[in-house]
């Protein structure tokens, strides 16, 4: 509910009719200007009769009519400005709000406290608060997270094989042997082949 002073009365209730009528004349709804100025319906039927109770503070309403009159087509700064946001005087009784408390406080200060106050505080035993528990900051967790991975890459680079040693395992080994060649005359296979085989006496 806003605080208006009459004259902020009298505008709105001027400023809300005159919008009313153009929009009527233009046969937009009052709907369409609630979705294409971001105005709650509730604000703009408040707006556009009257109904001071329904509104919010004049800063507000001095915005909302700056938009309604921007969407309809006329200038929206000019038109909000006609309306004035200074809030009115507040006038109280300080007397009635206050009450006799003044008496009271020339009281006090004429009439000093006259309890004593105790020099210094009474001494209570009480056991040593354990210390506050030390958090980790999460950046710490990413950074020793960082450092195990770099750890690791560098493990496996040493461990993988180089390309020599790759290439080096691949290749047969081929050693030169020396040897005679091997002459075999006829004899001497079917010898051996004969004294393998098993003999068998005919009866």
């Amino acid at each position: 509910m806003a605080v208006l002073n009459n004259a902020q009365e009298e505008q709105i209730r001027e400023i809300g009719t005159h919008l009313q009528k153009l929009r009527q004349q233009q046969s937009i709804s009052i709907e369409e200007v609630a979705a294409k100025t971001c105005i709650r319906l509730r604000m703009l039927k408040a707006l556009e009769e009257g109904k001071l109770d329904d509104l919010p503070e004049p800063i507000y309403i001095q915005g909302f009519i700056r938009r309604y009159g921007d969407f309809l087509g006329l200038d929206g700064n000019a038109l909000a400005k006609t309306f004035s946001t200074d809030y009115p005087p507040v006038e109280f009784d300080a007397q009635a709000i206050l009450g006799n408390t003044t008496k009271k406080l020339e009281a006090e200060i004429f009439e000093p406290n006259m309890v004593e106050e105790p020099s210094e505080p009474p001494e209570i035993d009480t056991p040593a608060s354990p210390p506050p528990a030390k958090t980790i900051p999460p950046y710490l967790a990413y950074i020793t997270l960082g450092v195990a991975a770099l750890i690791a890459l560098i493990y496996a680079i040493k461990k993988a094989p180089t390309l020599e040693s790759a290439a080096q395992k691949q290749q047969p080994v081929t050693q030169s042997v020396s040897a005679s060649p091997v002459t075999s005359t006829p004899n001497s296979i079917e010898s051996t082949s004969i004294s393998q085989s098993p003999t068998v006496s005919p009866n």
